[in-house]
């Protein structure tokens, strides 16, 4: 082999640690700069293949872990979602207590359109309803997202101040209707308007001192005397209790009735009484017949207000 030939090749010697033969081979520079780059161009292939593989498997098992918590925070959503239907049903029955409350003193009124605060309160609870109410249909992703979340919060905190106002509000309401009822208990039982049904009322003697016509002298008239002809039908003026039927000293046959609230009406120089002591009285009830009995001068009636006891003039309750 030439010089020129022996340049282009390189001899190769394997020697064995041990006894053996030695082996000894030659290749062509050539193809042996082609062999180092094959070797060199799979390792570095190899090394972007497992650099490739392992990001790709990075990012895989961050995508699973995102899932998994997705997975955990919709599960919670979906508990929460069933904590809150459960309480918005629980909080709709109180309201429901708090409209039927509301009707009753609307009946005890005789007002029969729903006010605006009902209607606001029903309205409350149908949007609640609403912000809660997802659907079957709802997806992971929707659940999980940010704005379902804060909607949810933001529904648990108006349910849970719904919740701490409601005991308030129904006492109040409850306070209300106990006011209402008495107050109406009151105006029925309260004395007002004339107590005959006469087309024409004449007054023929003033509340106040006068000369009584039969005594003759200035004493205090403590009523007014109406001027109507016998049998003339007697009206209650207001609600009470029958506490006097009969003849008393002065007044002749006389009806008292008990209002209450401190109220007493008196009905005098009747020729018959139409009640007896212990009747319940509504207003407008016939309760006796005008007459002449009594210390009296001619046929009239003798009507008369007591308020805690004192006698007070009448007119300013019939005028009202």
């Amino acid at each position: 082999m030439s010089y020129e030939e022996q340049k282009k090749v390189v001899t190769i010697q394997i020697i064995p640690h041990s006894t053996g033969k030695l082996v000894s081979f030659k290749i062509s520079k050539k193809l042996l700069k082609i062999i180092i780059s094959f070797i060199i161009l799979s390792i570095v292939g190899s090394s972007l293949g497992l650099t490739i593989y392992y990001s790709r498997n990075l990012k895989l098992q961050q995508t699973i872990d995102k899932l998994h918590h997705v997975k955990k925070e919709n599960i919670e959503l979906r508990n929460k979602l069933n904590d809150l239907s459960a309480e918005t049903q629980e909080l709709q029955a109180k309201f429901n207590e708090l409209e039927a409350i509301d009707s009753e003193i609307k009946n005890i009124i005789g007002y029969e359109k729903a006010n605006s605060q009902a209607d606001n309160s029903e309205t409350l609870i149908h949007i609640t309803n609403q912000e809660i109410n997802f659907g079957e249909d709802t997806t992971e992703a929707s659940l999980a997202s940010g704005y379902t979340s804060n909607l949810v919060n933001n529904t648990e905190d108006r349910l849970q101040k719904l919740k701490n106002v409601f005991p308030k509000k129904k006492k109040e309401l409850k306070q209300l209707k106990i006011s209402v009822v008495e107050y109406k208990d009151y105006l029925a039982s309260k004395p007002v308007g004339w107590p005959v049904k006469t087309e024409k009322k004449r007054i023929t003697s003033d509340f106040g001192y006068r000369l009584h016509p039969i005594l003759n002298r200035r004493i205090m008239h403590e009523g007014v005397d109406i001027g109507v002809w016998y049998g003339t039908e007697i009206y209650a003026t207001g609600a009470g209790k029958v506490i006097h039927a009969g003849w008393k000293n002065g007044y002749g046959k006389l009806v008292m009735i008990d209002h209450g609230y401190g109220f007493r009406t008196l009905y005098g120089h009747n020729r018959r009484v139409n009640v007896r002591v212990g009747d319940e009285i509504e207003r407008g009830d016939l309760i006796a017949y005008s007459g002449n009995t009594g210390r009296s001068s001619g046929p009239h009636l003798h009507y008369e207000i007591q308020v805690n006891g004192k006698p007070v003039n009448p007119m300013d309750y019939i005028k009202e």
